[in-house]
């Protein structure tokens, strides 16, 4: 189990995070069935057809830090994810 913390500063950056995790979604094969942006947070409800949840938001996590926004996502802190 793992915990991700994102802080956005604009509006901008929760709207570039969904696109990239649109693409993460088209890239996994997730189907995105539910999701909720919070303040500092997110929470993601995924059915996946492959054992490929890690190395999904491992790949969703380092795009959303690599690509720079209006707010740079913000900060972006995380602890281990694992199953």
């Amino acid at each position: 189990m793992g915990v991700v913390w994102i802080r956005w500063r604009y509006y901008q950056d929760r709207n570039r995070f969904l696109e990239i995790l649109a693409e993460t979604g088209a890239r996994t094969r997730w189907q995105v069935l539910a999701w909720c942006l919070m303040r500092n947070h997110f929470h993601l409800v995924v059915e996946k057809s492959e054992p490929n949840l890690v190395a999904g938001m491992k790949w969703l996590l380092e795009q959303a830090n690599a690509r720079p926004g209006p707010g740079h996502f913000g900060e972006l802190v995380q602890e281990l994810f694992a199953l």
